[in-house]
């Protein structure tokens, strides 16, 4: 088939490659026919819905056995919470009554039963609850399921194993938290539904397990084919049908590290101590998130800080703005998850395929070059200072750092504390606390940035290099045209000169400076990153472990010396084979 690309919403982030598995909810027929004369026996149905619920109570406890050794107890009480239905009046109480007053068969009073509670749970106003209803109906199919005997996942292993590929990829029109539960977490690439959404317990599922997931991808099952390959990108909200063998190649380098969910006993493992060197240089490992889940997992997965919390994600699917007062919430939230650890926020990233509803956008033909970033913030003040102003507050404890995005010009950075400073200003006015000592640090992903590097270091706390648009920027290469795959490569000396410039200004005026771009995470890469003086990585929670992995594997003073080679190369290929071959990296990168 042709290669097709079909947007969502990515709700956990990451890479997943594999063969399409199709799981279409089947239309449970539960009325039983029958003649008009005949009846069920009550007592029988009843008992026979006894039967089937203690069944499913047995299953669900052995799911919730399962992830509390794999994702941890939090996790785990999603389906605690789905145990609990099984016990509670409003299902088992109304599903025995129609039985008994409808003279209903047991699937007919449980079928009416969902229908019923799912209708309350749609009317309520919070996303979060509607969504409960999900729990409802998820317990109340595998009850019917149960009734006729039927075992809906042994049925879908049977399934993978006629695959052509150990990994697959889950793609279904309403998909039950349990079902994925009860996949080996080897075996899933990704998983794509039709419906869904970030606070379902389903998206809590995947995000825990770090499974790459996209949801509300219209048509689906109909457009995606059994066995097809393809590319789940949670981070970007998009699947890739029928990659050319030069992306699956690309993508298969993202995700060489096997799906990780450390259990409480690994957990102990990799959290302790600080990440060295073979040589004991010591090298911090910080996490990208988007949201509250994601901080857990970069938590569990023993990130040293948060490199990157994307906020823009607080603004979009939504029909106004976030007030001040709801932002400050947020992020005493999220100082409480990581108490003592360093958080850098970046100011709103709005602009480009961001584009909330309520924002009057100019039309531009150009968006990746238009108002984005820090130009949008500066041109829409109100909504930044309101931002600034929550983070301000929330930053008791001076855990809290602010980057702004996007920085091409010294102006910008001028222009952004300057409103910054009024918002201080207002605090002070207002009688509010904040932390007046909150550091200022900017994303360095233009070429301008990188080239003025030594005159931004005067005006900022720290540096964070954004590889993934230094990139295209660079080597005017769009990164989401699969034509250009072989040009937008990160390791093009061109792109490292940029980034050494940056390390090397950052490191003179003792600034520190880090990494949040997928480039952090290449593992071809880590050793000139290593070698150009980079000592703070921040990647996605499912590379924390080959990142450090990675870097314990390596002599910071053997690195160090392979960097004027490396400049001195024409090609990402030659520096490519040169890493592989130098430290010993196996060859999965692609052929540029």
């Amino acid at each position: 088939m042709s290669r097709r690309v079909l947007s969502g919403a990515g709700v956990s982030p990451g890479v997943g490659v594999g063969r399409c598995l199709l799981v279409k909810e089947e239309k449970r027929e539960t009325a039983e026919k029958r003649g008009s004369a005949s009846k069920p026996n009550a007592s029988e149905e009843t008992a026979r819905f006894k039967l089937a619920s203690d069944r499913v109570k047995k299953e669900l406890q052995e799911i919730k056995a399962k992830i509390d050794r794999d994702a941890g107890k939090d996790v785990g009480a999603v389906f605690e919470a789905q145990l609990l239905i099984l016990e509670d009046p409003l299902f088992v109480g109304d599903v025995n009554r129609r039985i008994l007053a409808k003279a209903l068969t047991a699937e007919e009073a449980v079928k009416q039963a969902i229908d019923s509670l799912k209708k309350r749970f749609s009317f309520l106003t919070s996303d979060y609850m509607r969504e409960r209803g999900e729990d409802v109906r998820d317990v109340g199919l595998r009850v019917l399921d149960a009734l006729k005997g039927k075992q809906t996942v042994s049925a879908l292993m049977e399934k993978t194993k006629t695959a052509e590929s150990k990994k697959v990829v889950i793609v279904s029109d309403n998909l039950a938290p349990s079902t994925v539960a009860q996949f080996s977490r080897n075996m899933l690439a990704g998983i794509v539904t039709e419906t869904g959404g970030p606070t379902s317990h389903l998206a809590i599922v995947a995000k825990s397990l770090i499974i790459p997931a996209v949801f509300k991808v219209n048509g689906a099952t109909k457009q995606l084919a059994e066995k097809e390959v393809l590319v789940v990108d949670g981070g970007k909200g998009r699947v890739i049908a029928s990659p050319s063998k030069l992306e699956v190649s690309k993508y298969l380098r993202d995700v060489i590290s096997p799906v990780f969910a450390p259990s409480p006993s690994v957990r102990s493992i990799v959290t302790s101590g600080p990440t060295q060197t073979r040589d004991r240089r010591s090298v911090q490992i910080f996490a990208n998130v988007s949201d509250l889940e994601g901080l857990r997992n970069a938590l569990n997965g023993g990130a040293e800080g948060i490199g990157l919390f994307r906020t823009e994600f607080l603004y979009l699917g939504r029909s106004a703005p976030p007030s001040e007062d709801e932002l400050v919430d947020i992020m005493k939230q999220i100082v409480s998850i990581m108490p003592g650890k360093t958080i850098v926020v970046r100011t709103l990233d709005i602009g480009g395929d961001k584009k909330p509803d309520y924002v009057e956008f100019p039309l531009e033909k150009n968006p990746a070059l238009g108002l984005r970033g820090t130009r949008f913030s500066l041109s829409n003040p109100l909504l930044f200072k309101t931002q600034i102003s929550a983070i301000l507050r929330a930053n008791k404890a001076g855990q809290l750092r602010i980057m702004f995005p996007m920085i091409s010009t010294m102006t910008e950075v001028k222009g952004a504390k300057r409103l910054m400073d009024e918002v201080k200003n207002e605090l002070s006015e207002r009688g509010c606390s904040f932390n007046t000592n909150t550091k200022v640090g900017v994303m360095i992903e233009t070429p301008s940035a990188a080239l003025q590097s030594d005159k931004l270091a005067k005006e900022v706390d720290f540096f964070s290099i954004g590889t993934n648009d230094l990139v295209q920027y660079t080597l005017a290469a769009d990164r989401e045209n699969e034509n250009l795959v072989s040009i937008a490569d990160p390791l093009e000396p061109s792109v490292l000169r940029l980034i050494q410039q940056t390390i090397i200004n950052a490191h003179l005026s003792k600034r520190p400076v880090g990494m949040c771009g997928e480039m952090a995470a290449d593992i071809e890469a880590i050793p000139i990153l290593l070698g150009m003086g980079l000592v703070e990585f921040s990647v996605d929670p499912s590379k924390l472990q080959v990142v450090r992995t990675t870097i314990g594997s390596l002599s910071y003073e053997e690195t160090t010396e392979t960097i004027d080679d490396i400049l001195a190369m024409e090609s990402a290929k030659q520096v490519r084979e040169y890493s592989r071959r130098k430290f010993k990296q196996p060859a999965i990168g692609p052929s540029h």
